[in-house]
């Protein structure tokens, strides 16, 4: 049930079409009784985040351009970062421009030779990469929407979008099986992608209990409590939290958790299940704890921030964790115990705080890292695939280095480095004639760091 601080909280709330000659009107929209997307319309119009015409018209065939159809985004997930980045078209006076460079901020949207055309219609290609981009997501079929008659139109920077959607049941072609790529958007068809997409909204603080979502669900408040919950979707933590917190209580998320917002205190996690958890905070600061009987399977991260694990989990706690994105300036944190961490971008704060990894690889894409292992950290097996400076007075049981320019301020345990490789341990140059143990085990991961096509990608 939900309590009496959520009303309304299980349908989108803020979806809300702003567009700049519209007005808030009261008169009853006529024009989509009988139109195929009459109850998203109508739903949303009854609750007033979704407004007609002056004249009480919605126009449900009429196009969207693409600065309203961004506005709608912005609406949506509540955009907080805001570079200094300009089109040529955007002015500081137009009502778009906040959207717009929040949206081009937040990497959903970009434009083409420093121009972003907010006025233009956007086109149903276009509107699926703008929602891939915001929704982050992914599909499995190379060409989902080749069965239409018109599949030939799908540009080819559009077709890996389109297929994603088309996959995903969440665009429908139009009349005589055609998907219309080129065609532009309608506002009924803007209106039912972002209510199939987006699912429900939570947009102010409070406890969401013993619910069963059977899409996806947006958090765009900080302070929300999710307990006894199931999302048969994806869980998106917007930047509409800030710097706040989300608590989730023996939930259960079947698709991915993304956190695009949430401070250093804190996303908890406590008896939750979740597939795959994506960190895309735009500072970096965040933290997600887990406690109690959590399971993570799968961490990527494409951001900095720290993942904990309390004292008190008994559940598995974060499983592979893999680095994809960690801007400058970002520290990404491990304070727990982590089977797999593979870095497979230039990191240069990563540390292991306290706890342990049973195997930290750094990739050979990932030269120039910088890893520090604190007093209370431990690293099983360490593999250097790409140049490393491996820092702290923290304890690596085995090493084995694949390429040269690595060093070590403290001495593993026992050390493989490979034919015509010189790594610094403990102030001293260590080659392949030094190796101080050499097992199957590290034969094994040097056979499996030299050969890409064995490693995770």
């Amino acid at each position: 049930m939900l309590n009496k601080m959520k009303k309304g909280m299980s349908v989108l709330l803020t979806l809300a079409l702003v567009l700049s000659q519209m007005t808030m009107v009261t008169a009853a929209a006529s024009d989509y009784e009988n139109h195929w997307a009459n109850a998203n319309i109508e739903k949303w119009m009854d609750l007033g985040i979704i407004k007609g015409y002056p004249s009480g018209a919605f126009m449900p065939e009429a196009s969207i351009t693409r600065a309203e159809f961004v506005t709608v985004i912005n609406n949506i997930f509540q955009l907080e970062e805001k570079t200094d980045v300009t089109f040529s078209d955007v002015k500081t006076t137009d009502w778009f421009e906040d959207a717009v460079l929040k949206a081009s901020t937040a990497g959903i949207v970009s434009g083409h030779n420093n121009r972003f055309r907010p006025d233009d219609r956007i086109t149903r290609q276009e509107a699926a990469i703008v929602l891939t981009n915001a929704f982050q997501l992914t599909g499995t079929e190379a060409a989902a929407y080749s069965t239409y008659t018109d599949a030939s139109d799908v540009a080819t920077w559009a077709a890996t979008q389109m297929s994603v959607l088309v996959e995903k049941g969440y665009m429908q072609g139009r009349s005589n099986n055609e998907l219309a790529p080129m065609s532009n958007l309608t506002r009924a068809e803007a209106v039912t992608l972002l209510s199939n997409i987006a699912g429900e909204l939570i947009t102010e603080p409070g406890e969401v209990t013993g619910m069963t979502y059977e899409g996806n669900l947006v958090v765009s408040s900080t302070g929300v409590i999710l307990k006894d919950t199931t999302i048969k979707g994806n869980l998106y933590i917007a930047q509409g939290v800030a710097d706040g917190e989300v608590d989730l209580d023996n939930v259960k998320v079947q698709g991915e958790l993304v956190a695009f917002g949430g401070g250093e205190n804190t996303i908890t996690l406590t008896n939750t299940e979740v597939g795959t958890l994506r960190v895309i905070k735009h500072n970096g600061k965040i933290r997600i704890l887990a406690i109690g009987n959590t399971k993570v399977d799968k961490v990527d991260m494409h951001s900095g921030g720290k993942l904990q694990e309390d004292g008190s989990l008994t559940g598995n706690g974060f499983g592979n964790v893999e680095i994809y994105t960690v801007r400058p300036g970002e520290t990404l944190t491990l304070e727990g115990d982590f089977e797999a961490l593979t870095v497979n971008t230039p990191v240069k704060n990563l540390v292991v705080s306290e706890g342990s990894v049973g195997t930290l690889t750094i990739m050979k894409n990932a030269e120039g890292s910088e890893l520090n292992i604190s007093s209370t950290g431990n690293v099983g097996n360490l593999v250097l695939s790409g140049s490393t400076t491996v820092t702290g007075t923290g304890t690596i049981t085995k090493a084995v280095v694949n390429v040269n320019g690595s060093t070590m301020t403290m001495t593993p345990t026992e050390t493989t480095v490979s034919k015509d490789v010189e790594v610094e341990v403990g102030g001293e140059t260590v080659t392949e004639d030094d190796n101080t143990a050499t097992t199957l085990h590290q034969v094994a991961a040097v056979a499996v760091a030299d050969q890409p096509h064995l490693q995770q990608p």
